[in-house]
């Protein structure tokens, strides 16, 4: 009857309902008003309205009712029509609150209902609180209800599969929202509907835009505006025209751009269809036109779209936020600072709700954001707004304005970054506004140059720290909570084994992609993306129950104070060098025991060219090619005059460097830089002045890992050792698996020094083994095949003996580390490229090296290009000679080297062979030192003598 005649359905359950209110009949007064809100879409606008005015009235008759399943379906339903029928979030949030409470006083935990309440808070956290990890969480909450009782509405599913494609879009997990949008694509085939199908194609559209792939992009765009041609919806074809205008202005193709944002707004305009994307449309071609410095038409056009929003009474919107910040930008572009200054509050005081200062001196606090944490571009925007108002004025209001705008987004953007659930979202969020950390240096740069203020020095230190390798920062904050949980609890165990898997899986699509591979693979690897991801959302959810806060840390390790680092420096005898490339500048902080200098190193593009020349010098070439050499001798003289001699005075009385490199700056080895010009007519690499000859040079990847975990020396460490022995010799079918030249020779040098630990060559070195032993050792030595590719981000690799191992692939990737929590104080990794691996900001190289540290190891040894296996065998024996008499990594390592210089010829000294190798960590001593124990017997022995003396002398008296 309802499909039949609505009208005549409508009246019929009216009456119904006036009866069982009459009657008081509250339970058929119940069931007939969840009836009509099933039935919503069926209604009249005229009667929706009734609908829901009754809808309300019933919450107060029912008040006292019988706690049963229509009652909790009656709260869905008025949290529905609050939802589609009003801008209100806490009337909403209330009744489904309500309804949950009521399915789990009677006992469910899964019914279509109550995926139904999930799915609405879904809907309020995206649509009208834009916490869209909440909204994922929420959805994917109902999926799952829904999947494991059988629900076979197509629609229903696609609806889903659509909405966690649009929230894994918001939050830039790009894999798992395309996973999401191809189902929901293929669900439209079920459905057979035209409508829907249009609408996946385009969320696809924009998810591919968002990834800079743009031809994919387009192809999806088109295919949407292909099916509107039957359909005829002009609203949706302004939708598409939009993406394709907003693709464009990606391309940089900027008259195409406008043309379709042009198009999208006359749909909009002429049809009526959809005033809210009207205004975003508007949004982005107000954009488009800044970029393009039309500012006649950027300012008609910013007046159009705040005329619409107050139609809409959208000006406490965040989309009236994103038009302030918009023209905010605008007239800072033009120089108005005042007006840009006077939007920005504007923008603030939308974005944080109680905030209500125009004065640009004021900020909002970061409580007052909420979960808006996207936000930041507000403060962010305003802070080099101020920041370019110094540097014209040097006026310091300025100045300390800028720096509460700037450090206050640098809160709000880790904030954001800590919401993403896959870790290369991270990274690639972080990479993309690493911005803010070069804003906040180089404006207190500028400041420590006009101000005698210490603090500046302290702050810039504090932000040179927090843009460095957050996930490592997240470690430690890990090992932190974990230090009193046993390694062997399930959960943290599954937990760890699922991320791994994730990580496999999401390796396993980049190496698709990259080949080509068929699109059916590159589906079925998303599948297995958001499967496991799903799988990790439940394991956290057990963890949060068994240990409460576990996943509450919300800003990341805390990094040390400057003071802590100078006491460290100073116990240590060291002077740290910690670096910052920015996209336009290096800068460099030198910190001794007394004092801390502050120093801008030049242009990023001019260390940029000088390390790439240095660094392609140790490409394979010819030792005794004088061009090689000059070029060699040139580039690390030059490096040396940018890196190092602005600090040379401070290093007169120093023995040791403590280096905390950062961006290409990574992949230089600072012991071959030179102090002096080559001044040899002719190729010696023997008589070069290296900067190993004047210090001992040890590395970091922070400050905040210096003295993290100082352990006593240990008498007798355990030791592991891998060689990659028994390979195929002579023409090998994969050259990578050739055995490594000197392997046996290596171990062989090991086992004389060590006369304890486990050995694994041949058929025993393999990956199963190595992941079952490596957990219980405190030496690991793995002389294997290794693989770093600076430009993949999942390349990062070991290689074992596959042959004799059943139950792994004899690769081990980076990721497969994370989870292991080795106890090990040493790694030695002699593979080759061990510590390169794509560098992202924010996190450094990820490399095999990083991920040893991440799993727990306190230092490692890494090689930054293939190792000469013969110079690496003499090499590592020195080394652990060294190592064993007590000396500190650092020195050990300085010692082997320097015994390898003075033992080469001019040719021989090339450092391709014998530089490679570098340590990171606190470096300190793992072995007691030889001579103490002498020591204190020579001095018991002498106390002895003393004692017998003074009782001869004294019979004698």
């Amino acid at each position: 009857m309802v499909r039949r005649n609505p009208r005549g359905a409508f009246a019929s359950y009216m009456k119904s309902l006036e009866l069982a209110r009459k009657n008081k009949d509250w339970q058929q007064y119940t069931l007939t008003l969840n009836r009509l809100g099933f039935l919503n879409s069926y209604w009249a606008p005229e009667e929706t309205a009734v609908i829901f005015t009754n809808l309300k009235e019933g919450v107060t008759l029912l008040k006292d009712a019988k706690a049963d399943s229509s009652l909790a379906v009656f709260e869905y339903n008025v949290a529905d029509f609050y939802d589609d029928n009003t801008n209100e979030i806490q009337a909403p949030m209330m009744h489904l609150q309500r309804a949950f409470a009521l399915w789990q006083s009677l006992g469910v935990t899964e019914n279509r209902s109550l995926a139904d309440c999930y799915h609405v808070l879904g809907d309020l956290y995206k649509f009208k609180v834009y916490d869209f990890q909440a909204a994922e969480s929420n959805y994917e909450k109902a999926l799952q209800i829904r999947e494991h009782i059988g629900v076979t509405d197509a629609k229903l599913l696609m609806t889903t599969y659509y909405n966690l494609a649009a929230t894994n879009r918001s939050q830039h997990e790009y894999e798992k929202a395309l996973a999401y949008g191809e189902k929901a694509l293929a669900m439209t085939s079920q459905i057979k509907s035209r409508e829907f199908a249009e609408l996946a194609n385009d969320m696809l559209g924009n998810i591919y835009r968002d990834m800079n792939q743009s031809a994919m992009a387009k192809k999806h765009y088109l295919a949407a505006i292909s099916i509107n041609k039957d359909s005829g919806d002009k609203g949706n074809m302004a939708h598409h025209y939009a993406g394709l205008g907003e693709l464009a202005m990606n391309d940089t193709l900027y008259s195409e751009a406008l043309m379709y944002l042009e198009k999208a707004e006359a749909i909009y305009r002429r049809t009526q269809a959809d005033r809210f994307m009207l205004t975003y449309v508007l949004q982005i071609k107000c954009d488009l036109l800044a970029t393009m410095n039309d500012l006649t038409n950027y300012r008609k056009t910013f007046k159009a779209m705040l005329t619409e929003l107050k139609t809409l009474k959208l000006m406490k919107s965040r989309s009236a936020a994103y038009g302030y910040l918009s023209i905010a930008m605008f007239y800072g572009k033009i120089k108005r600072y005042d007006s840009s200054l006077y939007f920005f509050q504007k923008g603030l005081q939308i974005s944080a709700p109680g905030f209500n200062s125009l004065n640009p001196a004021d900020n909002p606090s970061q409580e007052m954001f909420g979960v808006n944490y996207a936000d930041y571009r507000l403060p962010l925007e305003k802070g080099i707004v101020l920041k370019t108002l110094f540097f014209e004025t040097r006026d310091r209001k300025y100045f300390d304005q800028s720096l509460q705008s700037l450090f206050l987004a640098e809160k709000l953007l880790s904030l954001e970054r800590n919401t993403f659930d896959m870790e290369d979202s991270k990274w690639k969020f972080l990479e993309s506004n690493y911005g803010v950390y070069e804003a906040i240096i180089s404006l207190l740069y500028r400041g420590a140059q006009l101000y005698d203020d210490p603090n500046l020095v302290q702050q810039a230190f504090q932000y040179f720290e927090q843009s460095k390798v957050r996930s490592l920062a997240d470690a430690l904050t890990d090992a932190e909570l974990t230090r009193h949980i046993s390694r062997e609890d399930s959960l943290l165990r599954r937990h760890a084994d699922l991320k791994r898997k994730l990580f496999e899986a999401q390796d396993n699509l980049s190496q698709a992609t990259n080949q080509g591979t068929a699109i059916k693979s590159i589906g079925e690897l998303r599948g297995e993306i958001v499967k496991y991801d799903r799988e990790i959302q439940n394991c956290k959810d057990a963890i949060e129950q068994k240990y409460p806060g576990y996943f509450n840390v919300r800003y990341g390790y805390q990094t040390p104070s400057l003071t802590s680092v100078q006491q460290f420096v100073r116990d240590h005898h060291r002077v740290l060098l910690e670096y910052f490339c920015g996209s336009e500048s290096v800068y460099a902080l030198c910190i001794l025991p007394d004092k801390v200098l502050f120093k801008r190193l030049g242009s990023a593009d001019s260390l940029r060219v000088g390390a790439s020349q240095l660094l392609t010098t140790f490409n394979e070439h010819s030792s005794l090619d004088k061009a090689s050499y000059d070029r060699f001798s040139q580039s690390a003289h030059t490096l040396y005059n940018k890196l190092v001699r602005p600090f040379r005075e401070q290093l007169t009385n120093q023995s040791t460097l403590q280096i905390i490199p950062d961006g290409i700056i990574s992949q230089v080895p600072f012991e071959v830089l030179l102090t002096q010009p080559a001044t040899s007519t002719r190729v010696n690499y023997r008589a070069l002045s290296y900067l190993i000859k004047d210090f001992t040079i040890g590395y970091s990847y922070s400050s905040s890992m210096l003295g993290h975990a100082l352990i006593p020396a240990l008498r007798t460490p355990s030791v592991l050792a891998f060689g990659f022995t028994g390979g195929q010799r002579w023409r090998a079918p994969d050259p990578q698996l050739e055995e490594i030249e000197g392997t046996e020779m290596e171990l062989a040098v090991l086992g004389n020094i060590f006369k304890t630990g486990k050995f694994m060559e041949g058929e025993d070195a393999t990956e199963v083994n190595f992941k079952a032993m490596a957990p219980d050792f405190d030496i690991i030595h793995l002389a294997v095949h290794g693989q770093g590719d600076v430009k993949k981000d999942f390349a990062a690799s070991l290689y074992f003996r596959k042959k004799y191992d059943s139950l792994e692939d004899g690769v081990l990737h980076a990721y497969e580390l994370y989870g292991l929590k080795l106890k090990a104080r040493l790694a030695v990794l002699t593979s080759c490229e061990a510590g390169l691996g794509k560098d992202f900001k924010g996190e450094g190289m990820l490399s095999m090296a990083s991920a040893f540290t991440l799993s727990g190891c306190e230092n490692i040894l890494m090689s930054l290009w293939k190792v000469n296996d013969q110079a690496s065998i003499g090499l590592m024996d020195d080394f652990y000679k060294f190592l064993t008499r007590g000396e500190n990594i650092d020195n050990a390592l300085r010692d082997a080297k320097l015994k390898y210089l003075e033992a080469a010829d001019e040719i021989t000294a090339d450092p391709i062979a014998w530089a490679p190798m570098v340590a990171y960590g606190d470096l300190e001593q793992i072995f007691p030192q030889k001579n103490s124990r002498t020591t204190w017997s020579l001095v018991g022995i002498a106390a002895v003598l003393l004692i017998a003396l003074l009782v001869f002398l004294r019979r004698r008296k």
